[in-house]
């Protein structure tokens, strides 16, 4: 990352190399040392390191196959960049939503920390008859 590069611009460049899978920049937007705090369904993890990370994100994606970006947002909260992504995943071929939020702590232009809650994979609602999806 330049040195021009903003927080915003760092944080927001991490989310998409997330949700879209590309994990060769993900590990270069990210601190040796990065830390991730996560709050799911199924607890709490902590993964350390850009292999924990990745290799996180591949196993979880690995159940579902490609997800499908529904919302991806990224702004300033005070020092940190908030991150909120929306995923539709499949789950036996039906689909599921997936909602991640993150507060990402920047240093000197990686990401140095993730705090993160996900709603885990909730079924997703069916339109009422005449509505659009």
């Amino acid at each position: 990352m330049g040195a021009t590069t903003t927080a915003l611009e760092a944080g927001t460049e991490f989310a998409r190399a997330y949700a879209y899978g590309d994990y060769d920049r993900v590990r270069e937007l990210v601190a040796s040392d990065v830390l991730e705090r996560e709050i799911n369904p199924g607890g709490y993890i902590e993964l350390r390191g850009p292999d924990e990370l990745i290799a996180e994100a591949r196993e979880f994606t690995g159940r579902y196959g490609e997800p499908e970006v529904l919302e991806l947002t990224a702004e300033m909260a005070g020092p940190l960049v908030r991150v909120i992504n929306r995923w539709r995943l499949r789950r036996e071929g039906v689909p599921v939503l997936c909602d991640f939020y993150e507060l990402v702590r920047i240093d000197d232009g990686r990401v140095g920390q993730i705090d993160l809650v996900c709603s885990g994979v909730v079924p997703e609602p069916r339109p009422s008859e005449g509505e659009e999806r």
